[in-house]
């Protein structure tokens, strides 16, 4: 009976150190996220609401063409707000106007932590005129 208590105890301790080892694991300092893929069709996780992961919100193309997937790099951190850019596989006539970032604060919207997986694209697609000549920009967000 003795042994039977003591291998309780130890079950319960094990439990409680698991979930307190594991209660922020959702959470991520922004500053060290430095690069996350957003898939189309699915959505973030949030403590709060769940949004598309990846949608294309203006442009001649989004009625055509969605990529699969858009891989977001950090290109820099002002203390505040990261800078990303934001890149995918794009056929000859096709091109990003623009990306924009969010990320769910982990508590609140200013919160130097956010919420793991919680970020989402907003972006533009456009078709490319090919009778214009120049150099497309290089997008950053």
């Amino acid at each position: 009976m003795k042994n039977l208590k003591l291998v309780l105890f130890f079950i319960v301790l094990l439990l409680a150190t698991e979930v307190y080892s594991n209660h922020d694991y959702d959470k991520v300092l922004l500053e060290n996220l430095k690069t996350f893929t957003v898939f189309k069709n699915r959505k973030t996780k949030g403590r709060r609401s769940k949004v598309l992961q990846m949608e294309c919100v203006e442009g001649d193309a989004c009625k055509y063409f969605q990529p699969h997937s858009m891989q977001c790099t950090q290109v820099g951190f002002d203390g505040y707000n990261a800078s990303w850019k934001c890149e995918t596989p794009l056929e000859d006539y096709y091109y990003i106007g623009y990306t924009k970032v969010s990320c769910e604060g982990y508590k609140n919207p200013y919160d130097k932590y956010i919420t793991r997986d919680s970020c989402g694209v907003r972006c533009k697609f456009i078709i490319f005129d090919r009778k214009r000549e120049g150099v497309l920009p290089s997008i950053t967000s």
